[in-house]
């Protein structure tokens, strides 16, 4: 698979397999066919509750750990030093690994003390814990400030032809300072598939319930407009 070399050296596929919403069932499997079909970068998260199915499928594939590209993300809310450190150990032993290949701050509030994570972060780099380190959904300042005491290497947000609010200043100062952009939700959470309509009823903890491009009459508004566009 085509890969992209990051700020730190490292050669990152272009393409993953994010297993959110992805059960502790049926996670192990589905990575399983992941890998089988030609993925090596593997996205997971402490939030998802299935980092153990994805270190079981890499294990059990029999490739070589150097050969993957894994990431998870660390859910910072109310965190301190001691339990950053106590997550990321947790996080390795569920995934089988002595190291994690980029560490994400998930979903970066507002009033997260990105200097303190990002001072977390270097420590965990030296330790070799982990390779690189980046952040999820954040701003355009709270990367300068990150970026200032631990160099980031990846920054991963939602992107697509639905969410672009990112092209106004995030994207522009990841250009100016090398560092990469992931996009995850590339399809608007499968919304640009064709495979849903208005009708179409999201139950459980799909997130898909909250978000306002699914309600009904913003599906149909967006549809014609897709359809127009076509």
């Amino acid at each position: 698979m085509q890969t992209v070399k990051l700020n730190n050296g490292v050669e990152m596929p272009i393409l993953g397999y994010g297993v959110y919403q992805v059960g502790i069932n049926e996670c192990g499997k589905c990575v399983s066919d992941a890998i089988a079909t030609g993925y090596r970068l593997i996205d997971t998260a402490q939030s998802y509750h299935n980092e153990e199915g994805v270190g079981a499928a890499v294990k059990k594939s029999g490739i070589k750990r150097e050969d993957f590209f894994i990431v998870t993300k660390l859910w910072i809310s109310n965190y301190g030093e001691e339990k950053a450190k106590k997550s990321i150990d947790e996080s390795l032993k569920k995934l089988q690994t002595d190291y994690i290949d980029i560490y994400y701050e998930h979903r970066v509030p507002l009033d997260s003390n990105v200097e303190d994570v990002a001072g977390w972060m270097g420590e965990f780099i030296k330790e070799g814990k982990i390779r690189a380190w980046g952040q999820s959904q954040s701003t355009e300042e709270q990367i300068r400030k990150a970026h200032a005491v631990t160099p980031l290497t990846a920054i991963r947000s939602e992107y697509s032809m639905m969410e672009r609010m990112f092209e106004q200043d995030v994207i522009p100062a990841c250009k100016e300072l090398n560092i990469g952009f992931v996009a995850f939700s590339p399809m608007a959470s499968v919304f640009l598939s064709g495979k849903y309509n208005k009708n179409t009823q999201y139950k459980g903890d799909d997130v898909r319930r909250v978000i306002t491009r699914f309600n009904p009459e913003n599906v149909e508004k967006k549809s014609t407009i897709i359809r127009l566009a076509v």
